[in-house]
């Protein structure tokens, strides 16, 4: 089971970023083999609240320093034709580093090496740090992912799934940013996953990632909280609650929490966690939907109208019925009973009783 915290932070940051990874899983048992511990804010943009809060950046390198990481890593790739390392500059993150020890990755200046995504032909170019680091050697270094709790104007919100857009170099990232940005986030997800997502709630951020300046007030919200957990699908499910969103609402989060698998949400407007369409469809490969059959169920009738539910166990039942329908005397012609006399045709009608008997007889085998 995923467990996820909720953390106000009161007035000790440092203390709080302890208290939430001590209720999900310590800092020290997340350092692997390698001591290195790999830190990836929301930096996209150095405007007002669309950045990871500079203070929960620190406490969090500190935090893994304490912990016993040998050393830690900020990386970015800005968004929008930023470059990270003048980003870094004007969010105070270089600062950050030179007073830590940490140090920047400027990921747009790395190398980069083709990926292939399951759902999509053409390639992605991610750096090779990251598939070097997150995926060939996941067991020996620690990624963790620290978005801001902000909404998205395409994506609906921007957490730890889409805080892994910073990953596709830029000439890349226009390709399926559209319509097919959800399937696109999910894909990246099941590529390169968080060791552990920290959500920074210091301000939680609405209506879309930039938040106006004309309108900053109906835009944010103090919160003076943090959302934590290794799982960062379950991790961004709380945060998006706390942005107003169910899990459904978000489509590259119901997309990464069904692996990559796309799946039926409504059915004739009527969402598919209602009883009666729970379980009841699945999508097959090339995005055909498959009604699957309903459970039959077995009840014994005790005689008087009531029906009990039989739980399946091995055994025969035996069903025997009998239907009796009296009918009224009938009148009917069979061969040789119309003869011509004189040219004339004259009836000579059988007549009958028209009672029905009937005899069933059932055998049914659980197994």
């Amino acid at each position: 089971m995923s467990k996820v915290a909720i953390e106000n932070i009161g007035d000790d940051l440092g203390a709080a970023v302890a208290r939430i990874f001590e209720r999900t899983i310590p800092g020290s048992d997340l350092i692997k083999s390698s001591g290195e511990v790999y830190l990836k804010p929301n930096g996209s943009d150095f405007k007002p609240y669309c950045y990871t809060d500079p203070d929960v950046v620190e406490a969090t390198i500190r935090y893994f320093y304490d912990a016993g990481a040998t050393q830690v890593f900020l990386m970015e790739n800005s968004t929008q034709g930023n470059m990270t390392r003048v980003v870094f500059e004007f969010t105070g993150y270089r600062d950050i580093c030179r007073r830590t020890g940490a140090k920047p990755i400027y990921l747009d200046e790395q190398p980069s090496e083709a990926v292939a995504l399951p759902h999509f032909e053409d390639s992605v170019e991610f750096p090779k740090l990251v598939m070097e680091k997150f995926v060939r050697r996941r067991d020996q270094h620690t990624y963790v992912s620290l978005p801001k709790l902000k909404t998205h104007s395409m994506s609906t919100i921007t957490l730890g799934i889409k805080n892994q857009m910073a990953f596709p170099r830029h000439a890349d990232r226009g390709r399926h940013h559209n319509h097919e940005l959800h399937r696109w986030l999910a894909d990246f997800f099941a590529v390169v996953k968080p060791d552990y997502t920290l959500i920074d709630g210091v301000h939680a951020v609405f209506n879309g990632h930039y938040p106006l300046g004309t309108f900053l007030e109906d835009s944010i919200e103090k919160l003076d909280i943090l959302i934590g957990g290794a799982d960062t699908v379950a991790t961004d499910t709380v945060g998006a609650k706390v942005l107003g969103y169910d899990i459904d609402e978000v489509k590259h989060l119901a997309l990464a929490r069904d692996d990559g698998k796309w799946r039926v949400s409504k059915v004739n407007g009527q969402p598919t966690t209602r009883p009666y369409w729970k379980d009841r469809f699945e999508v097959l490969p090339g995005g055909r939907v498959r009604e699957l059959p309903e459970a039959d169920a077995l009840y014994r009738n005790d005689g008087n109208g009531h029906f009990a539910a039989i739980q399946a166990q091995p055994g025969v039942f035996l069903d025997l019925k009998v239907t009796h329908l009296q009918g009224s005397e009938a009148e009917y012609l069979t061969e040789g009973d119309v003869i011509l006399v004189n040219n004339v045709p004259v009836f000579n009608a059988s007549q009958s009783e028209t009672d029905l008997t009937t005899y069933e007889v059932g055998v049914v085998l659980t197994f």
